[in-house]
């Protein structure tokens, strides 16, 4: 049997106590806020979380809620859960929700990947003081894109988005704007640039 130079002992024996160290440090800041059941009570599947003060999270569930269509939610910093609207409350509201939050003006806005008035995804805003709740229905039309799924980027007064199919014939996808009451396809994918 080889014998290991006590150099080399010492060497994996340090690296050990670092990483030893370095977790016990890191173990103390990792805490788990909420599990999600899956039900009506809380949701399933959590999407991206923004965080609007330093005692909420926001966030949106796949998945669950009263309608298993998804929700939109607060964490308090104890874990507590409230959904603020499950998805799929009505034939006309969205379902699924995908992508990113983003927040102005006290409003929530987000994407659903189905559902809507014509079942294509829709573009949602929720109001956080009272929960009004609007947007856009994908699907208006041959030219429209359908199924966002990528969340919403901010531009001075516009937001800006995907769609993971339509814009006309060659039903790639889009890339559109909403200026919260209009929306325009910027550019449809034809697979040479995309799809």
């Amino acid at each position: 049997m080889r014998k290991i130079p006590g150099t080399f002992k010492t060497s994996i024996l340090g690296c050990a106590l670092a990483l030893a160290e370095f977790s016990a440090a890191h173990a103390g800041g990792f805490k788990v806020l909420h599990y999600f059941a899956g039900g009506s009570g809380d949701g399933a599947l959590p999407n991206e979380v923004l965080s609007l003060d330093k005692n909420h999270l926001y966030l949106t569930t796949y998945e669950g809620g009263a309608n298993g269509a998804g929700t939109i939610s607060v964490i308090d910093k104890d874990g507590g859960v409230t959904i603020l609207h499950s998805f799929g409350a009505d034939a006309y509201d969205g379902k699924f929700p995908a992508g990113s939050l983003f927040a102005e003006n006290n409003y929530l806005y987000g994407t659903t990947s189905a559902g809507g008035f014509y079942k294509w995804g829709t573009i949602f805003s929720f109001g956080l003081d009272g929960g009004s709740y609007g947007g856009y229905d994908f699907g208006d039309g041959d030219y429209d894109g359908r199924e966002p799924t990528g969340g919403l980027e901010p531009d001075g007064e516009v937001l800006f988005g995907t769609t993971r199919v339509g814009g006309g014939p060659n039903n790639y996808g889009t890339v559109f704007e909403w200026d919260g009451t209009n929306e325009g396809m910027i550019h449809d994918f034809d697979k040479e640039d995309g799809a």
